[in-house]
C-alpha cells in the first residue's frame, strides 16, 4: 500500500526577500509578524536594542512598527530593504 504524503501549505506565511546592507536573504516570516519584530530579526545581537533606528520599507514606503506585515499592504514574494533612519546603511 503507497504512504500518502501531506505537505501543508500555510497561506499565512510571507516569502520574502529582503535586503540587508544591500544583499538579498530570503525569509519567511508569518503575516501577523509586527514590523518592529522583523526589523530585531535582521539586526546583530548588539543591535537589537537600537532597533528604532531603522526601518523597514517597501517599494520605497517605509512600514508601520506598530503593524503587522499583513497590515502594512506586505505580501509573499515582496522584497523588502531595512535602511537606518538617519539614510546610512543597513544593519552591519
Amino acid at each position: 500500500m503507497a504512504e500518502e504524503v501531506i505537505i501543508e501549505h500555510r497561506v499565512d506565511l510571507l516569502h520574502l526577500t529582503i535586503l540587508v546592507d544591500g544583499l538579498p536573504e530570503p525569509k519567511t516570516y508569518p503575516g501577523s509578524e509586527k514590523v518592529e519584530e522583523v526589523i530585531k530579526s535582521l539586526l546583530p545581537d548588539g543591535q537589537k536594542q537600537h532597533w528604532d533606528q531603522y526601518q523597514l520599507s517597501d517599494r520605497g514606503q517605509a512600514l508601520h512598527p506598530a503593524q503587522s506585515l499583513l497590515d502594512d499592504g506586505v505580501k509573499d514574494g515582496d522584497t523588502l530593504s531595512l535602511t537606518k533612519k538617519d539614510g546610512g546603511g543597513g544593519a552591519a
